[in-house]
């Protein structure tokens, strides 16, 4: 099996090395690996042509964040597999062996066992969602969707799809094309056995609650949560059928006023205008494309939403966070 590793990176130059190393390591070795350089002003350019000649290193002339950056990267990859990977992990070296050999025809994408960067705990087994489509973190029941910073998916797959949303910039990319190919009536799978350690917020920043979290550890940023935010209700608009908006957009918007009320009552009113607000207000300036996007893929599922509702966790998961961790800290 001919695989690309496909690695974006952006300022990521005390990442590179163990990342790089534990890829010449693995049992399986890749047939190309290729690092998407997105105008990073640090020196990871120069690491990389001195310390990894055997890397193919394509230089970006701005950053493209998530979704532009890797779907131009994955127009240089020759592999019938791409095996996307955030610059702020590293793998086991037997990680690209377990997931080449768990492969399965009907699989749209596959995750790995994420470990934290030290290797001493498991934080995800695949991704779980909420019918609202917020992500239900930490081992989730139900796995909806394979994250992003690990992201192990077929090549004429990916070219199906037609890659990540680009309109969606960042945040919230993975949850849409799972849920995507799960329209088309693919499945997600775990890999268990594949480990990756990932250093969350090693490069974007903030910090994601861990079960156990003491109350007021979740901290974020006002640029995540903006994007948080907005591709959450893109997500929605363009993936459920119109029966089931019309019973969900009230209780969706209801949430999101008591989200906001919590807020000003813990003194961060800053957040509705510089997020919430500008979040809505984008969805609206951009509801043609998002109903463009829509049209196409209701014209092409096969799975109703009763058959995706079956992979959705039950309950609020915000109202869970709440619960465990209290407000979120936003920077």
């Amino acid at each position: 099996m001919k695989i690309s590793l496909i690695i974006l990176n952006y300022n990521g130059e005390k990442f590179l090395p163990k990342l790089l190393d534990s890829i010449q390591l693995q049992t399986a070795k890749p047939f190309e690996t290729i690092v998407y350089d997105n105008a990073s002003t640090d020196r990871s350019v120069q690491l990389i042509q001195e310390r990894y000649p055997w890397v193919r290193l394509i230089i970006g002339k701005e950053n493209l964040y998530f979704c532009r950056g890797n779907n131009e990267a994955f127009l240089h990859a020759r592999g019938e597999v791409v095996f996307f990977l955030n610059v702020d992990l590293w793998l086991h070296p037997a990680c690209l062996e377990e997931m080449e050999m768990g492969m399965e025809e009907d699989v749209g994408a596959y995750g790995s066992a994420q470990r934290n960067y030290e290797g001493t705990a498991i934080v995800e087994l695949g991704m779980g969602i909420d019918s609202y489509a917020f992500p239900w973190q930490k081992l989730p029941e139900k796995v909806f969707y394979i994250e992003g910073s690990a992201f192990f998916i077929r090549r004429d797959l990916f070219e199906l799809m037609g890659g990540f949303d680009p309109d969606l910039v960042m945040i919230g990319e993975d949850l849409d094309l799972c849920w995507r190919l799960r329209l088309r009536g693919y499945r997600m799978k775990v890999i268990p056995s594949a480990v990756v350690y990932h250093k969350g917020g090693g490069i974007m920043g903030g910090a994601a609650s861990t079960v156990g979290s003491a109350p007021g550890s979740y901290t974020t940023s006002r640029f995540k949560r903006f994007y948080g935010e907005r591709n959450q209700l893109r997500n929605l608009l363009k993936n459920y059928a119109a029966t089931t908006l019309i019973h969900l957009l009230p209780r969706f918007f209801f949430w999101k006023f008591l989200e906001i009320v919590m807020l000003i009552l813990s003194g961060q009113g800053g957040v509705v205008r510089d997020v919430y607000w500008k979040a809505l207000v984008w969805n609206i300036a951009h509801l043609p494309e998002t109903l463009q996007a829509r049209k196409t893929i209701q014209a092409t599922r096969t799975v109703s939403d009763r058959g995706i509702r079956k992979y959705i966790m039950k309950g609020n998961a915000k109202l869970h966070m709440f619960f465990r961790v209290g407000v979120p800290k936003v920077s």
